[in-house]
C-alpha cells in the first residue's frame, strides 16, 4: 500500500512541477514576443522624490470594448520601500464635442477598467488588482475623496535599493459604455505612494 502512495505523490508532484513549468514558459513567451520599452517609468529619486515618463493611454484614441496593455517599470534609487497604494488622475485632452466635460469625464471613470500584474524581467506572476475601475484608484493628494487604492499586506510591493520592478497593464474600456466616449483621448498619471521599508 505504501508504495502505490508513494506513486501517487510522485505523480502529483510531476503534475504540478509540470503546470508551474508549462506557466512560467507562457509568461516567458510573453516576456519574449514583448520586447518594447515601458510605456510608463516611475523613478523613486535619491531624495525619495518620484518622477515619471510616459502616459498609460500613449497618443491613442479609445472608444468602446478597446482593450490596450503595456509594461509600468519602478525603478527605485532611494532605500528599500514597500509600495502600499497605487493611484491615478484623469486629465481628458479631446473627446466628442456633443457631450457636457462632466458627463464624459463621470463616463469614463467608472467605464475604464484597469488590471494590474506585478513581475520581474517580464514575467507576471503576481495579481495586484483584476478589473478595477478607475474610479476605485482616483488619487488627488489635496482631496480625501480620492486616496487611491490601498493594497492589501499580501500585495504590496517592495523594491530594494538600485533595483526595478515592472508592473503589466491592462486597460479595458467597456462595452457597454456610450457614445460619448468614442475618440477619447486622456493623460493618466500614475501613483505611488510608499513607506521605507527596514
Amino acid at each position: 500500500m505504501s508504495g502505490l502512495f508513494k506513486k501517487v505523490l510522485h505523480i502529483l508532484a510531476l503534475i504540478i512541477i509540470g503546470c508551474y513549468l508549462v506557466n512560467s514558459i507562457v509568461d516567458l513567451t510573453y516576456a519574449i514576443a514583448n520586447t518594447d520599452d515601458p510605456i510608463l517609468t516611475i523613478t523613486i529619486n535619491e531624495d525619495g522624490h518620484i518622477t515619471q515618463e510616459g502616459n498609460l493611454f500613449r497618443e491613442d484614441l479609445w472608444y468602446p470594448d478597446r482593450v490596450d496593455s503595456g509594461i509600468i517599470r519602478i525603478n527605485n534609487n532611494f532605500k528599500k520601500v514597500k509600495v502600499t497604494n497605487l493611484g491615478l488622475d484623469v486629465e481628458l485632452k479631446t473627446f466628442n464635442s456633443g457631450y457636457n466635460k462632466e458627463v464624459v469625464y463621470s463616463s469614463f471613470v467608472n467605464n475604464m477598467k484597469l488590471t494590474i500584474k506585478q513581475g520581474r524581467f517580464l514575467i507576471f506572476h503576481k495579481d495586484i488588482f483584476d478589473n478595477r475601475s478607475i474610479q476605485d484608484l482616483l488619487y488627488k493628494s489635496n482631496d480625501n475623496s480620492y486616496n487611491g487604492f490601498t493594497l492589501e499586506d499580501s500585495n504590496s510591493i517592495t523594491i530594494s535599493k538600485g533595483d526595478s520592478i515592472d508592473l503589466k497593464y491592462t486597460l479595458y474600456m467597456d462595452k457597454e459604455s456610450g457614445e460619448e466616449l468614442e475618440s477619447l483621448k486622456a493623460n493618466v498619471p500614475f501613483f505611488i505612494n510608499f513607506d521605507e521599508s527596514h
